[in-house]
This record gives C-alpha cells, sequence and structure tokens, in this order.
C-alpha cells in the first residue's frame, strides 16, 4: 500500500539511496538509516512506521535483529523485514513474526512483501 511509512535501514549507501529513491517515487514516506544506532533514535520518536525494512549485519553494535526487536517493543504495529546477503541459517535467532529477504533483491520482491503488510 503506498502512503505507508518505511524505515529504511542499510549500512551500504547505494542501497539506500537507490531502494529509498525508487520507494519515494512510488509514493512511499521513506525515512533512512545509515546504521543500528539512526534506525533506534528513529523508532524512539514519535514517528510512527508501517514497515520496518533492515539489513542484518550493520556495523557500531546494532544489528538488524537488535533494531527488529526493539521495533517490536516501541512500535508493534509495524512489520519488520531483515534483509541479508548471508542464508537465513547462518544468521542469528530472527524474532517471530519478521520476514527474511535474501540480498540481493528486487525492488519487485520488496514491493510484494510492502503491499502484502
Amino acid at each position: 500500500m503506498r502512503n505507508q511509512a518505511v524505515l529504511l535501514v542499510d549500512d551500504e549507501s547505494a542501497i539506500v539511496e537507490l531502494v529509498g529513491g525508487e520507494l519515494e517515487d512510488l509514493g512511499y514516506h521513506v525515512v533512512t538509516a545509515r546504521n543500528g544506532v539512526e534506525a533506534l533514535d528513529h523508532l524512539a520518536t514519535d514517528r510512527v512506521f508501517d514497515v520496518i525494512v533492515s539489513d542484518v549485519s550493520m556495523p557500531d553494535g546494532v544489528s538488524g535483529v537488535d533494531v527488529a526487536r526493539r521495533a517490536r517493543e516501541l512500535q508493534p504495529q509495524a512489520r519488520v523485514i531483515l534483509s541479508s546477503g548471508r542464508p537465513r541459517a547462518q544468521l542469528p535467532d530472527i524474532p517471530e513474526a519478521t520476514d527474511f529477504l535474501p540480498k540481493p533483491y528486487r525492488l519487485s520482491q520488496l514491493l510484494q512483501l510492502l503491499k502484502s503488510a
């Protein structure tokens, strides 16, 4: 659904710029974070997110799994999608009710998850 507020979290600038720009062009309201620390700051504000899309592995000691867990506490209404280039079996435990999107992903794959949110 367009007009959704999306928090897009990834330490790869190209992904943030490309995916964030495409989503904005499609009518989504996108807020970006370049690491887990920034994402937690956004989650702690009054801003309400419909969807949080985060890379799993990020610098500065806060992973996408940490972001997902904190999102469940602060914004339980938000759908959480975690992405990684590593196979899911090699990742830490992903919180319950969290979708997984393998990298590299196509924008159409992300859009399909967003539409079903």
